[in-house]
């Protein structure tokens, strides 16, 4: 009777363990695309807030057309790890106060994209 309670608890201690170990790699994983994400964003929100307006030859508009769609096409390159990363629950503080930056600096990289698209 000893020994069986002993193997369950043994038992038991192992699942635990598996548990532990699988949820600390899923959040090193996080923690490594969020740490991955960021230096991307601050890059490209850099750039797009230091853009040029609209030029009057139609070389420059050409030009900065060009740039603005291979600008909208990196970022939108990056919409599935994003929305990925907004369903992520239970991060621990500083992981969800780095998540809660990227998504003000994916928004704030949208903004003059999409202001960009409309003149």
């Amino acid at each position: 009777e000893l020994q069986k309670k002993y193997d369950n608890l043994l038992n038991d201690t192992a699942s635990r363990q598996q548990e532990l170990e699988a949820a600390m790699l899923e959040a090193k994983n996080i923690r490594d695309t969020l740490d991955y994400i960021m230096p991307e964003l601050v890059e490209k929100e850099t750039e797009l807030l230091k853009a040029e307006k609209p030029g009057a030859d139609l070389e420059t508009v050409t030009s900065q057309v060009e740039h603005h769609k291979a600008d909208s096409q990196q970022l939108a390159s990056h919409a599935p790890l994003i929305e990925s990363l907004k369903s992520q629950e239970g991060l621990c503080e500083e992981d969800q106060d780095l998540l809660d930056e990227i998504l003000i600096k994916w928004d704030r990289g949208n903004q003059p994209a999409v202001e960009r698209q409309k003149s």
